[in-house]
């Protein structure tokens, strides 16, 4: 991790009451989109869904290019781990 994508949370994946998946989430400073807060209009979606559903929205929005930068950091984090 550097200053340019710093580790800002967790996000995980649940089906039931079981943790499928769990990941680092990182801001790529680079980006704009990461540079702007988000604003209200941009939760609405969220409003009276269930976490599982919110869980399947956020992970179905992600791209194919930030899945392979997020595997890509994750690959360097475990490397300097060793």
């Amino acid at each position: 991790m550097d200053d340019k994508t710093p580790l800002v949370g967790l996000h995980g994946y649940a089906a039931g009451e079981r943790l499928v998946s769990l990941g680092l989430i990182y801001a790529d400073t680079d980006d704009k989109e990461c540079q702007t807060a988000l604003k209200k209009s941009q939760m609405d979606k969220y409003e009276g869904r269930d976490d599982e559903d919110i869980d399947q929205i956020i992970e179905d929005e992600v791209t194919e290019k930030e899945n392979h930068r997020a595997e890509d950091l994750e690959a360097i984090l475990i490397y300097g781990a060793m």
